[in-house]
């Protein structure tokens, strides 16, 4: 995001609180003084819109809707920090959200265990239990035999991806609603709303593959440990910056020697399965890191990695077919298919000694054959 929307996010978030402590408390304060600090935290907010519309270069309304969902943004945190309480309380039972599949850990195949939209009982890994929210498959942990770390860490998840698309939302209503991006751009952010709106970006073979080629690289992160992490990237990375998803390099790395030291920033990954782009996507790519560089922050490269992911669809059927198994379309990718990304997704950030390595461990995670 631009970095005066951040800044007016740190404001709203901190007035946004505020307000929903006060609505919280309001019922316990004799009227007269609530109404007096109702007032004079009113005349904050607005004092906050106004100077966030003239940053932004949107009118107050704009503002008025970016601050509503900060405030969505904030029951979404108080929630989080409600159940992460429930979990040193064991009398507490956390509230099953609608459609998620009840799952117990097993301490002996350190696996969860759950049943498809078939009936039929399998074993999920905690990676695919993460990655499965971009498929719309969430899971209720059984508080009781689901270690605490693992509840936590999903917990978190599942509150980042809900906060993740509020942000997103944020970027797209400052971006329309002012006239510091391009029109053109403007007319992007839009078709992107309209799309998320309307739930037709998730069927686009472009997602579809786009999902596929980022879980497969971050649920194997998560399973097997490696010294890696892959991050969301928001609506402002993907449309001005070109950046899909990100490769973080974790800092335990760091510090080995002087070159490793170096090569540890972040990398951003644009990916693409149209080898006819290949020289328009290069040419953006080459001023997205012109200008990242420029800008000084943790991301200074941005992979290009072309595939020609052609069976995304297909995959994505015979998935739904087979009663949409934990980890998602990508565990039904052929594994040659698989190594290929594996190893292109990787290719400058590790070394091929350690690559190879990695693929080692994950490899028996795809078949060789269906």
């Amino acid at each position: 995001m631009r970095p005066r929307l951040k800044e007016d996010l740190k404001s709203f978030n901190k007035v946004a609180k505020e307000q929903l402590i006060f609505e919280n408390e309001v019922a316990k304060t004799e009227r007269d003084l609530a109404e007096e600090k109702l007032s004079g935290l009113c005349q904050v907010i607005d004092w906050h819109l106004n100077e966030a519309a003239k940053r932004q270069h949107t009118n107050l309304e704009v503002q008025k809707e970016i601050f509503g969902i900060q405030k969505e943004k904030q029951k979404i945190m108080a929630e989080l920090k409600k159940q992460l309480a429930a979990l040193d309380q064991p009398e507490n039972v956390l509230e099953k959200e609608p459609g998620d599949r009840p799952t117990k850990f097993d301490e002996q195949t350190q696996s969860f265990m759950y049943k498809d939209d078939l009936g039929r009982e399998n074993l999920a890994t905690f990676g695919e239990i993460i990655t499965d929210m971009d498929w719309g498959v969430n899971y209720s942990l059984d508080t009781k035999s689901t270690p605490r770390f693992l509840m936590k860490k999903y917990l978190v998840e599942r509150a980042k991806k809900k906060l993740g698309e509020l942000l997103d939302l944020q970027i797209i209503k400052s971006e329309v609603g002012g006239d510091i991006a391009h029109e053109k751009r403007r007319e992007v952010y839009q078709e992107i709303e309209k799309g998320r709106k309307s739930g037709l970006n998730q069927e686009l073979p472009g997602f579809v593959s786009e999902k596929m080629v980022k879980n497969l690289l971050k649920k194997s992160a998560i399973d097997q440990e490696f010294p890696f992490e892959v991050h969301e990237a928001d609506v402002f990375q993907d449309v001005e910056q070109k950046i899909d998803f990100i490769i973080h390099r974790q800092d335990r790395l760091r510090g080995v020697n002087v070159e490793a030291d170096e090569k540890a920033e972040d990398v951003g990954v644009q990916f693409t399965k149209s080898q006819n782009k290949e020289q328009i996507k290069r040419t953006q790519v080459e001023k997205s890191i012109a200008n990242l560089k420029k800008e000084g922050g943790r991301i200074k490269d941005i992979a290009l990695v072309i595939f020609p992911l052609t069976i995304a669809k297909t995959l994505e059927e015979i998935w739904k077919k087979n009663g949409r198994p934990a980890g998602g379309p990508d565990k039904f990718l052929y594994r040659h298919v698989a190594k290929k990304l594996f190893i292109e997704l990787l290719h400058g950030i590790f070394t091929v000694e350690k690559i190879d390595d990695y693929w080692r461990q994950v490899e028996n995670n795809f078949p060789e054959r269906f």
